[in-house]
């Protein structure tokens, strides 16, 4: 299962979720697409589609009993979508037992690839469904507003991973006060130094953590070779300072081809394949393909 988040609205997250879906599926893969924007599903336009009868807003309600009853086939074969919630104000809200119910049908799905397409921010569904994902995709843009939330959603991310499993009230008070506290939000690493002057045994745990807790990236509408150098530098600064093992996707073109196949509602990789931007982003389809095999090989 693949998460693409990055906190930052409007940086190209259902875009890359529906064409990398397409792409996978494409290649052979059964690839589910699902949109788990609780506040503001708009995936099934990305898809070219009408928005379902049946949506996540019936599996919430228990009107459907697993997320599989939910999907629905798209144009493109081998590619099933499920779409989101877009008439009940309250599905952001749901309940935390209602969430784990969530995130266990979608691991369960029996699909080649899941790919989950997050809504902004840094709500707690939005970081419990990242952290939930075999691999969190990181999305973008060569900006310093948008690096800024990515670095900040990605360490929200990881706290919060912490504080649902954690035991320990002196512990969970630590990560609260990492997440909430008034000072500046401390790096994992550092966190992880001052758990181990009270407990050394999980500041060794909270490490093994933080060394799996995979995490992908891609830069999307880049313009020069200068914005092609942010995804390296953005990598290395997460791993420096951060610890945080981010492996570099690739880059997508600031392309007009892009805007106009939302607005003809028609995905780039179903009718403008030869555009630069379906070019970039056959090639984040092509790694993920590539994680989805080796994803595969380690269970």
């Amino acid at each position: 299962m693949f998460a693409f988040g990055g906190g930052k609205g409007g940086v190209g997250k259902s875009f890359l979720s529906s064409n990398v879906g397409i792409y996978l599926a494409r290649r052979g893969l059964r690839v589910a697409v699902i949109d788990a924007d609780l506040g503001g599903a708009n995936l099934h336009t990305f898809m070219g589609m009408e928005l379902p009868r049946t949506t996540l807003a019936d599996f919430i309600a228990h009107k459907a009993q697993n997320i599989g009853d939910i999907l629905v086939r798209t144009p493109v074969e081998n590619l099933w979508l499920g779409a989101g919630v877009v008439k009940d104000l309250a599905a952001p809200n749901f309940k935390h037992s209602q969430k784990q119910r969530m995130i266990r049908s979608f691991r369960h799905l029996d699909f080649d690839a899941v790919l989950l397409d997050l809504g902004a921010g840094t709500s707690y569904n939005v970081l419990d469904f990242f952290a939930a994902a075999d691999c969190g995709i990181l999305v973008t843009l060569p900006e310093p507003t948008a690096v800024e939330n990515c670095y900040r959603f990605l360490k929200s991310s990881f706290f919060r991973h912490l504080r649902n499993e954690e035991k320990d009230g002196r512990v969970k008070g630590m990560l609260d006060f990492a997440m909430t506290g008034e000072e500046p939000m401390r790096g994992p690493l550092e966190f992880i130094g001052q758990v181990a002057a009270i407990d050394r045994a999980k500041a060794r745990q909270f490490a093994d953590e933080l060394e799996y807790f995979r995490v992908a990236l891609i830069v999307n509408q880049v313009r020069s070779a200068e914005d092609r150098a942010i995804a390296p530098a953005i990598s290395g600064a997460l791993k420096r300072f951060y610890g945080f093992n981010v492996r570099p996707l690739g880059d997508i073109a600031y392309d007009d081809s892009i805007w106009l196949s939302v607005r003809q509602r028609q995905p780039i990789m179903a009718g403008r394949v030869e555009t630069i931007a379906a070019r970039d982003t056959a090639a984040v389809g092509k790694a993920i393909y590539g994680m989805v095999h080796e994803f595969r090989a380690m269970r």
